[in-house]
């Protein structure tokens, strides 16, 4: 389940993840303080959401988290989904490259280069969240450009961190979704290879 992956991201539970928040307990990103933010629940642009990094040690990390609900699963790369079981539907979604494909190490073990969540409990240090606005983002993020189709993803190729909007956002838009990448690569993948893996519903 998606609980007890995020779970496994932090490497513990807190309770704020698995309960639903109140509204006076919900994160906000305005006042958010950076160094109140749990090691387990920071994101870390261009290395990793949670205690989980990215990197060719995939192996390792994705022996700490639950079977996915969802997945698509190729010769060499891994699309992996997790979906809540409560209201509103947050995912997670992890992708995966065999390293003997990308002449890495250890060569039996893999690479993960996209980590994308849509919980607000995670967090980058800047308080920033889902949930925040562009023009919020853009004051910490100002190198981000729209990437792809349809603009509804603003990436900071150079820190390694990416957002994306339910459509093409204006200033005061929330962010539907986090996209952590290794800094200088921009393979992103977002809402339509999620939703269409779990259309798929290949568990």
């Amino acid at each position: 389940t998606l609980l007890l992956a995020l779970a496994a991201l932090c490497w513990l539970a807190p309770l704020s993840v698995s309960a639903k928040p109140r509204a006076h307990s919900k994160p906000h990103a305005s006042t958010q303080k950076p160094d109140s933010i749990p090691p387990g629940l920071l994101i870390a642009p261009g290395h990793a959401v949670g205690l989980t990094p990215l990197g060719p040690h995939g192996a390792d990390a994705l022996a700490k988290l639950p079977p996915p609900d969802m997945s698509d699963v190729g010769m060499s790369q891994q699309r992996l989904v997790w979906v809540s079981k409560t209201a509103p539907r947050q995912t997670l979604y992890l992708h995966t490259v065999a390293n003997g494909a990308i002449d890495a190490k250890p060569t039996n073990g893999a690479t993960i280069d996209e980590i994308r969540v849509t919980s607000p409990w995670f967090r980058i240090a800047d308080c920033i969240s889902s949930g925040s606005s562009l023009a919020a983002i853009r004051k910490h993020f100002p190198h981000i450009r729209p990437t792809g189709e349809g603009g509804k993803i603003y990436d900071d190729l150079r820190a390694g961190v990416a957002f994306e909007f339910a459509a093409k956002p204006d200033a005061k838009s929330q962010c539907i979704a986090i996209i952590v990448h290794p800094t200088g690569e921009s393979r992103i993948e977002g809402a339509d290879v999620v939703r269409n893996i779990i259309k798929g519903g290949r568990g």
